[in-house]
């Protein structure tokens, strides 16, 4: 659907509101995942605790992050009919970590390496977890997984959802190999969680670390994907 026609929809909206006596209010809000045109997920602004919402854009797609106003319309629904404020701001990012110390000692039991912790909108938001650092063995051959888990809570664990994982042979002895883990996941409840990035041994006999200094950093990305 092209814009006039969107705007003929907020257009004709508005009228049938006003011709058929419907209260209706108009209030800011935040795009937290612009899936489609029928079915975009907001909150907002007047909360007092943001939950978010579904609601209908008679604006079109729109991104993350996006800045709009919604028109309120009891009990027939809730609109997008425009953008808020002259600058759109594109929500993304959330939180990063950056570790410049060795992780060491891994061996069957799984260790986590690099976790954030924050404040989850609901099971319907996604989010992109990004991995960037190394895993090396003290014997060559050995299989090494890295796995990602959320945890409700402020720590991530063994016992954590489980959303992808990943496995890499150690080429060399106690030479670290460069990896990336980058995944999207949905169904994280709303409230305090945390996400993070563990390794164990999954074959062989050595020892596992995941080395870091001040000069090769490891680096935990989260963003609203």
């Amino acid at each position: 659907m092209n814009n006039e026609l969107f705007v003929a929809s907020a257009d004709a909206t508005i009228a049938n509101a006003a011709r058929l006596g419907l209260m209706w209010r108009l209030t800011p809000a935040t795009v937290i995942e612009g899936i489609e045109t029928m079915n975009t997920l907001v909150t907002v602004d007047v909360d007092l605790n943001p939950q978010p919402t579904r609601v209908i854009s008679l604006i079109g797609s729109l991104a993350t992050g996006q800045r709009v106003m919604l028109m309120i319309v009891p009990p027939l629904g809730t609109y997008i009919i425009g953008m808020y404020g002259s600058n759109v701001s594109l929500r993304s990012y959330i939180d990063e970590i950056v570790r410049t110390t060795a992780v060491t000692g891994i061996t069957t039991t799984e260790t986590l390496l690099d976790q954030i912790t924050f404040t989850s909108l609901g099971p319907d938001v996604r989010y992109k977890l990004t991995w960037v650092g190394t895993i090396q063995s003290s014997v060559a051959g050995d299989g090494m997984r890295i796995r990602a888990r959320w945890n409700a809570g402020v720590n991530v664990d063994s016992s954590g959802t489980l959303f992808t994982q990943r496995e890499v042979n150690a080429d060399v002895i106690n030479k670290g190999m460069v990896f990336t883990l980058v995944k999207t996941v949905t169904g994280i409840p709303a409230g305090t969680a945390s996400i993070g990035v563990l390794a164990v041994r999954g074959s062989g006999t050595g020892t596992l670390q995941s080395f870091a200094d001040a000069n090769r950093e490891i680096s935990l990305l989260l963003e609203y994907a």
